[in-house]
């Protein structure tokens, strides 16, 4: 008996030690867990703002072209939207204001910082003296770089008459209006049958490269679409400017290539005949509906209009022309190829296309992205593609600064799609 009693109290001894351990055990865990709960929620919590306060960063310096006091406007709506304590209810205790500072780094590129915390109800370890709220905050600082862009812009006969220049005004203006007049730099080319550096590349911009679009478009939309004129300046213009860069100083360098038809005009150096020594700088192509095949010559800055000169019939020899200093018998692919070949339209489009493809590959090489923007149906879009490098092009080889073609159904869509190019470029100058 006495064993037995003895067995019941030890057996009762452990027993309650058991239930004292169990219990210290389930508030360790009750702890443990109200603690991964709560902390978890700060988590999430800490994620959202993090969103929200990079979307404020973005869209703060996208705007700066605005001031800082709209940028910092902006910014702050911005941060509301993607942050929505609404949504959490008796989680956020204080309405949330982010902090948001501009200043300008030793490079000058303007910098934005944007910060904000909150704090939070806890669940389960606000039990524990001390831990009934916690606080949840983040910041973050993102960088805008210059922007230096050259607008290549199609004054050919056809936007005359397809709407294209009565929208490029607005298109342009709206475009513009996305940069910063007092940090960027822009510049503008315009090119028909011969090539325009209208205004080089400088700052302020806005006012200047919107007279000279008013100017030109729709009033001096004529003639053929000499595409690689276009392009090489704007090439000679940016290369040029990249030199003034400080050193040290971030730089986005963009082309923002528009046509609305082919490239139906090439250049090279021809003489009139095999006695001569002396060369000329030609024009010629410039395809129409009326012309049909046939192919224009003229000296570009001496004849703009390529109807000025006698037109002769694609696939024959050219014979005389009485219309302007002649290039003879020697055709553009004897020039560039060795072997003679007809003044054939496909023949001349292909060249000219590849000689665009090549400036745009030039450009590339020297860090500069090249948008593509074509409209209407008259046009080759692979060639488009191949231009910006875009990643839907057949031959695309991706590099670090390829761009993309955009394409316009008509002129309605042109504000809208200058619009998108002046985004994707925005999107590049923040880091």
């Amino acid at each position: 008996m006495r064993l037995i009693a003895r067995w019941n109290a030890r057996h009762s001894r452990n027993a309650g030690q058991i239930i004292v351990l169990f219990a210290l055990y389930l508030l360790v865990l009750i702890v443990i867990i109200g603690l991964a709960v709560d902390l978890g929620f700060a988590y999430v919590t800490r994620g959202e703002l993090s969103k929200a306060v990079d979307a404020a960063a973005l869209e703060g310096l996208n705007n700066i072209n605005l001031g800082t006091v709209t940028a910092t406007s902006v910014a702050s709506a911005t941060f509301a939207a993607n942050y929505a304590p609404k949504g959490k209810p008796g989680r956020d205790l204080t309405a949330i204001s982010p902090n948001i500072v501009f200043s300008t780094d030793s490079n000058t590129n303007t910098t934005i910082t944007v910060s904000a915390q909150t704090q939070i109800k806890t669940f389960f370890v606000g039990l524990l003296p001390g831990w009934s709220t916690l606080t949840v905050g983040t910041s973050n600082q993102a960088t805008r770089a210059k922007l230096i862009v050259e607008l290549v812009l199609d004054r050919s006969g056809s936007m005359g008459t397809d709407g294209g220049g009565a929208a490029m005004p607005g298109a342009v203006s709206g475009f513009l209006g996305a940069f910063d007049d007092n940090s960027d730099k822009a510049g503008l080319v315009t090119f028909a049958s011969s090539d325009t550096n209208n205004v080089p590349i400088t700052q302020p911009f806005i006012a200047t490269i919107n007279k000279d679009v008013a100017a030109i478009f729709p009033s001096q939309c004529t003639g053929s679409t000499f595409s690689q004129g276009g392009l090489t300046d704007a090439l000679v213009e940016i290369q040029a400017a990249t030199l003034s860069v400080p050193t040290g100083q971030t730089v986005v360098k963009a082309v923002v290539f528009f046509t609305d038809g082919f490239a139906n005009e090439i250049q090279a150096s021809l003489h009139c005949d095999a006695a001569s020594t002396t060369n000329v700088i030609w024009n010629f192509g410039g395809f129409d509906v009326q012309d049909g095949d046939n192919v224009k010559f003229f000296v570009p800055g001496v004849v703009e209009d390529p109807g000025a000169c006698q037109i002769y019939n694609s696939c024959s020899n050219p014979g005389q022309y009485p219309s302007c200093d002649c290039p003879g018998t020697n055709s553009y692919a004897s020039i560039l190829t060795g072997t003679q070949e007809p003044f054939c339209r496909a023949n001349i489009t292909a060249d000219a296309e590849n000689n665009c493809i090549q400036l745009a590959n030039q450009m590339r090489a020297t860090s500069n992205i090249v948008y593509s923007i074509g409209m209407g149906n008259d046009l080759n879009q692979e060639f488009l593609e191949e231009v910006a490098n875009d990643p839907s092009a057949t031959n695309y080889v991706a590099t670090g600064f390829d761009g993309e073609f955009i394409y316009a159904q008509d002129a309605s869509e042109l504000p809208a799609v200058f619009e998108r190019v002046a985004e994707k470029i925005l999107l590049r100058l923040t880091q």
